[in-house]
């Protein structure tokens, strides 16, 4: 069989996913109110610039402490806390995927 035909049919059933449907139905609500959006927006905006600085081996104390702090507002937000439960999960799988096909080219 083709690689990019088990590729493909890979996608679709990722696609398919419950964790895939439960994770776009969360981010249409996201989207659809603009002040939570900007409020994700800002978190993934600062946790890139966190991660940026902590591997440059800059000071992150005060960079951590706006994040937790922004992670606060985010958890005492019901649409906010189930999108980014979401959002983990989906990470989650994405990591799990890159880390199999990793073992695979190292065996």
């Amino acid at each position: 069989m083709n690689i990019y035909n088990s590729i493909l049919t890979f996608s679709n059933d990722f696609k398919n996913c419950d964790e895939v449907k439960e994770f776009k139905r969360l981010k249409k609500k996201i989207d659809e109110n603009p002040e939570n959006k900007k409020i994700i927006d800002d978190f993934h905006k600062k946790l890139y610039d966190y991660q940026v600085a902590k591997q440059n081996g800059e000071d992150v104390t005060e960079k951590e402490k706006q994040l937790n702090d922004l992670n606060a507002i985010l958890m005492s937000n019901s649409e906010i806390s189930e999108f980014m439960a979401a959002e983990v999960r989906i990470s989650t799988i994405m990591n799990d995927i890159v880390k199999m096909l990793e073992e695979t080219i190292a065996e």
